[in-house]
């Protein structure tokens, strides 16, 4: 688990930097010295502009396993919460049958005293 986080910080990081790196590549090719720079600029901007997009791309790609991680937890807990309710119900089930079981026999002793007794 700690693994998996570790990758996942290091990943959202060259994310974040890849991002970042993007966007003042595209501020510095915009500055526009001469008419054929220009050209080469744009051709900057337009290869910059597609690694920010493959990048936020990306970016999203890492959110939504967050997301998916945080539902698998929170399923997981779910599940363990139901298996400690379950686990209570059965046992408390366990002890009405037996309470139950005594009633019977005391009201069957009960009646064997009645009927008995008034022979």
């Amino acid at each position: 688990m700690a693994a998996n986080v570790s990758q996942f910080r290091r990943q959202l990081d060259a994310n974040i930097e890849k991002m970042a790196q993007n966007i003042a590549g595209i501020l510095r090719s915009s500055k526009i010295t001469t008419e054929t720079a220009s050209y080469q600029q744009s051709l900057q901007i337009s290869s910059h502009t597609t690694n920010l997009l493959q990048a936020a791309e990306a970016l999203m790609r890492q959110i939504q396993e967050l997301k998916l991680s945080i539902m698998l937890q929170d399923l997981e807990a779910l599940k363990a919460e139901t298996d400690k309710n379950v686990a209570n119900i059965e046992q408390r089930f366990d002890g009405s049958e037996k309470e139950i079981k005594k009633l019977t026999m005391d009201v069957k002793d009960g009646m064997e005293t009645v009927i008995n007794g008034n022979r």
